[in-house]
């Protein structure tokens, strides 16, 4: 909490609202985050394994919906550009949304209405099967306050309780079976990318039909110098202060220096993540 002062952490347990409707039989989906691929040491095979054997009917990777939040902010991008808006930011970190309406309101018209990679993972997992329960499993306890908003997110767990529900039931992640599902739809590597600074705006890059119009910047951390940089990019969009050839027109912002792997409730140090998240991105599909 100490790394968010803009009022968009929660931190109260829905581990025990879970854990219920595992025991009466629901269909219970667990839907990790690619930042959590980067807390364990183990495959994203053997960690799928483990949360099944933790009582999840099924499991699925929320990079799905990333690739689906890259479509789209591409998508969003190039509209906007054609429309002659001077920039647009990345809108999949909570943390930075709330500080954008707290702190710098001007740049509100500018953040992406495309929604994050949990809404549509979650909106998949419904479509299948409506009586689910959407489990979203990730780093950053802002996310508990947009899933609370999200109407496909039933419930919202960190990396922490994970952890410690694979301790009480004596889950040894290393021995569970590495085996692919065959036929299952796998993300693409900059999907799986978006754990880590930078990842999105790359993600968006490689959907874009004239990628070299593109200007990137990327904040790394609101802290008080991101969020002068942030409040730099409110002026030039209130026409405050003037725009040059240079000037970014995406620019993509993380709460967190180095991205969702420094999350707040992270079990694995960052840069031991950015390595595990490396593997984890290397063997996703292209794109």
């Amino acid at each position: 909490m100490s790394e968010c002062p803009f009022g968009a952490m929660m931190d109260k347990s829905q581990l025990v609202d879970v854990l219920k409707h595992i025991m009466n039989g629901k269909n219970v989906v667990a839907m990790y985050a690619p930042a959590i691929a980067s807390q364990f040491r183990a495959t994203s095979t053997q960690l799928e394994g483990a949360l099944k054997s933790a009582g999840f009917s099924n499991v699925m990777e929320v990079a799905i919906g990333a690739d689906i939040t890259a479509d789209k902010e591409a998508h969003e991008f190039e509209e906007r550009m054609e429309k002659g808006e001077k920039l647009m930011t990345t809108s999949c970190c909570p943390a930075y949304v709330r500080a954008v309406k707290l702190h710098v309101p001007e740049l509100l018209p500018c953040v992406s209405d495309t929604r994050s990679p949990m809404h549509y993972t979650a909106e998949l997992a419904k479509k299948a099967d409506p009586d689910c329960v959407s489990v979203f499993i990730g780093p950053c306890l802002a996310k508990r306050k947009e899933g609370q908003d999200d109407e496909f997110v039933d419930f919202v767990l960190s990396v922490e309780e994970i952890g410690a529900l694979f301790i009480a039931r004596e889950i040894d992640i290393g021995k569970q079976a590495t085996e692919e599902c065959e036929g299952c739809k796998k993300p693409t590597a900059s999907g799986r990318n978006f754990a880590v600074t930078g990842g999105v705006a790359e993600a968006v890059k490689v959907r874009l039909k004239s990628p070299e119009k593109l200007r990137p910047a990327v904040i790394n951390g609101l802290d008080k110098a991101g969020m002068k940089t942030l409040a730099s990019y409110g002026k030039i969009q209130s026409g405050a202060m003037a725009s040059t050839p240079e000037t970014p027109n995406l620019v993509e912002v993380m709460s967190c220096e180095g991205g969702c792997i420094a999350g707040p409730s992270v079990i694995s140090n960052p840069r031991i993540a950015a390595n595990q998240l490396k593997r984890y991105v290397e063997s996703g599909s292209e794109g």
